[in-house]
């Protein structure tokens, strides 16, 4: 027969276990969010051949093995502004010397060039001394 102290006993442990549980899967989502990809905007068009589309052609980190498809444009709107975010989809693990970076021709459709925007990521800078 169940009496307070098993009931007691029983949901302290459930609720141990579910608090640990919630905390482990936190924790393991802070660590795959990545910090945002230092790059330079170096120039921005119309694209070509697209022309609901924009070029924007970012100055990044290069080991060696990235490309353009390892980085996807997020923009959004709030209160009349445009704000872009250049994210890293998959690390660059070479390790080429290439101090001045490379530069990455990255497309989106969702920039309305008619309208300024900002870029939220830090500033990419070369690493030569």
């Amino acid at each position: 027969m169940w009496n307070q102290k098993k009931v007691a006993a029983v949901l302290a442990v459930v609720v141990a276990a579910v608090t640990f549980a919630a905390s482990e899967s936190q924790a393991l989502s802070v660590e795959r969010v990545k910090p945002n990809e230092p790059v330079t905007v170096v120039k921005v068009l119309p694209s070509a051949d697209d022309k609901k589309s924009v070029d924007l052609h970012v100055k990044a980190f290069f080991g060696g093995c990235g490309s353009s498809d390892d980085f996807n444009v997020i923009v959004t709107n709030a209160h009349d502004q445009q704000r872009v975010r250049i994210v890293r989809l998959n690390d660059d693990p070479c390790e080429l010397y290439a101090p001045d970076g490379k530069t990455f021709t990255l497309r989106t459709n969702k920039l309305d060039l008619s309208k300024p925007f900002y870029v939220d990521n830090p500033v990419f800078v070369s690493a030569r001394l």
